[in-house]
């Protein structure tokens, strides 16, 4: 008898708002490297103004933002072996994108982001790792 088993290479999910800071990338990108994983990126736009003209002039900012931040993030995965795939949601809440990319990406297990509190000092902080179970 043979058990067929889906195979699924485990990823790493990056969130940001638009852009990803530099000490992100390269945190990520060496985790990802060291553990074998996948990159997936996640942007999305915590920060919409409530008139639908300002509204939609921001998303549009942010979009392209967030296309060209996805672009590096994507350039500098090639450079080291290790795939980035990255997705773009501008109208749904933090948890509901989430949602959606692990629906498209099986095998997240784990998500970075930036750290939103400033420590004393201005030291510099390892992004936010946190465990899921999807």
């Amino acid at each position: 008898m043979v058990i067929k088993t889906e195979m699924t290479t485990p990823k790493i999910l990056v969130i940001s708002n638009g852009s990803f800071s530099s000490h992100l990338v390269a945190y990520a990108l060496k985790m990802a490297q060291r553990l074998d994983f996948e990159i997936v990126t996640l942007s999305i736009n915590e920060q919409a103004s409530s008139r639908a003209e300002e509204k939609g002039k921001a998303i549009s900012i942010l979009h392209q933002t967030a296309r060209k931040a996805a672009t590096e993030f994507v350039a500098k995965g090639k450079e080291i072996s290790v795939n980035v795939t990255s997705f773009i949601d501008m109208n749904n809440s933090r948890e509901t994108a989430i949602r959606n990319v692990a629906m498209h990406e099986p095998g997240i297990r784990y998500v970075l982001s930036e750290r939103h509190s400033k420590t004393p000092g201005d030291r510099l902080q390892n992004p936010l790792f946190n465990f899921i179970k999807l």
